[in-house]
């Protein structure tokens, strides 16, 4: 009698506030579709591991401007290196990319934006990253002055190729020619979350 009786007396309360009823169940949904959000923003952030092998030895390390507050910043080639140097018995590796929008052009293909991350020869080692097709980065095209190489994603290449073969071709990235080297598998997403 007693849960029943409470469900009945419930239901013909609300019938009869019609008002308080919508404003209860919109209040509820609001803080369900809240709640739904911020748990997907976590488990994308935090409890997803990163689609890289062995994800739990993978560190991220910024650099903090003194007086700037918790702000990261950009840290210089230069520096990279130094910090590079000095931390060969702390990490088994170290590398350095930044996000970046490039216009690629191309012969006989319109002009497009695209995503991209100019990154230090020593990336993909260290995320156990091989190409699909082609090759990574030599010490010959890594900083400064270094000869212009660029790896693709296997789905801009078949969309703007059609999978035909590019190695040792150019392609223009912000009107600089490029010499296509490699070709990234679709499984590789760099950064993590693009």
């Amino acid at each position: 009698m007693g849960l029943g009786t409470d469900l009945r007396h419930a239901v013909r309360g609300l019938a009869a506030e019609r008002a308080w009823t919508a404003v209860a169940v919109t209040t509820l949904a609001l803080g369900i579709g809240a709640n739904a959000a911020i748990f997907a923003v976590v488990d994308a952030a935090l409890l997803r591991p990163l689609p890289f092998k062995d994800p739990e030895r993978l560190v991220a390390v910024w650099g903090l401007e003194a007086g700037s507050g918790p702000q990261r910043q950009r840290t210089s080639y230069p520096d990279f290196r130094d910090y590079q140097e000095g931390a060969r018995r702390s990490f088994e590796g170290f590398a350095v990319y930044r996000p970046t929008t490039l216009t690629l052009t191309a012969r006989d293909l319109d002009p497009i934006r695209v995503d991209a991350a100019v990154a230090s020869r020593e990336l993909f080692p260290l995320l156990r990253a091989t190409p699909l097709v082609g090759r990574i980065f030599t010490t010959e095209e890594d900083g400064a002055g270094g000869a212009p190489a660029v790896l693709l994603s296997e789905s801009l290449w078949r969309e703007r190729w059609a999978g035909r073969d590019l190695l040792g071709g150019t392609i223009t990235l912000d009107g600089e020619p490029h010499t296509v080297v490699g070709v990234m598998p679709a499984s590789f997403r760099f950064p993590a979350d693009a």
